[in-house]
């Protein structure tokens, strides 16, 4: 306790605590809309997304008022277990993946302990890591995937949905929490956007595309929220496979 001599800053925290209410929201609604016999889970993904951009912005806050701390770091990763471990593998269990019994559990459950690892090798590597990236998928991104796919089909179960040529949506959901749940416990480098966005200048034409993305989120707000995210996840094994091959050429040229 001797480092909470001094007490804890309030302002960064009670952003986390925000983070970690909203994920304890959705478990709950998950459970009372399972009892109730609902079958709509929209408003489960609505409280993991503000529990997103609670826990963006107290890292924001802890260091804009240069509050940060041990115990921050620590309290932030217990809350993000919650809001970004807990809740989603819950959430979609009960949304689409109940179907598959055994089988849906054990996928929800690799998600939730890669979650835990991701977070808790953060922990660990905070004042080793490049600044500028993540190592591995970042667990609110992975999180914000998910809520978005739900949000498309307005969170609404998906027994029996299926898209044409395609096939049933739940085998595609079950696919994309296995991946999501590898992606954050790899070593795949992902752009912190703080970085890419702020600390440096960007060519005149990104400026044109945050316009154009912003047009469509007016138009398709729920599919926008969707392609960002997969947009994002891709981009990390892109910039993975070509920092690989650029590697791979240039031992190749000293041989």
């Amino acid at each position: 306790m001797a480092g909470l001599g001094k007490g804890v800053y309030i302002l960064p925290n009670l952003f986390t605590s925000a983070n970690l209410f909203f994920g304890f929201y959705a478990i709950i609604q998950a459970v009372e809309i399972t009892m109730a016999g609902q079958k709509t889970f929209q408003i489960c993904a609505f409280a993991i997304l503000f529990a997103a951009i609670a826990d963006m912005l107290d890292g924001r806050v802890a260091n804009l008022t240069n509050s940060a701390s041990k115990f921050g770091l620590e309290y932030d990763s217990l809350a993000d277990v919650v809001s970004f471990g807990v809740a989603p593998a819950l959430v979609m269990f009960l949304w689409s993946l109940e179907s598959f019994g055994n089988i849906g559990s054990v996928a929800c459950f690799l998600y939730l302990g890669c979650t835990a690892m991701r977070l808790a090798r953060y922990n660990v590597q905070s004042s080793d890591i490049e600044k500028d990236h993540f190592q591995g998928l970042p667990s609110p991104m992975a999180a914000f995937m998910l809520c978005g796919l739900m949000l498309i089909f307005n969170g609404k179960t998906l027994e029996g949905e299926s898209i044409p040529y395609v096939g049933e949506v739940k085998f595609y959901v079950l696919g994309l929490v296995v991946a999501l749940s590898l992606l954050m416990v790899s070593n795949i480098p992902y752009r912190n956007f703080r970085s890419l966005f702020l600390r440096r200048r960007l060519p005149f034409y990104f400026l044109l595309f945050i316009m154009g993305g912003l047009m469509v989120l007016a138009v398709k707000p729920l599919w926008t929220i969707f392609l960002i995210g997969l947009l994002y996840i891709v981009s990390g094994p892109v910039i993975w496979a070509l920092r690989l091959l650029s590697f791979r050429r240039k031992r190749a040229a000293r041989l």
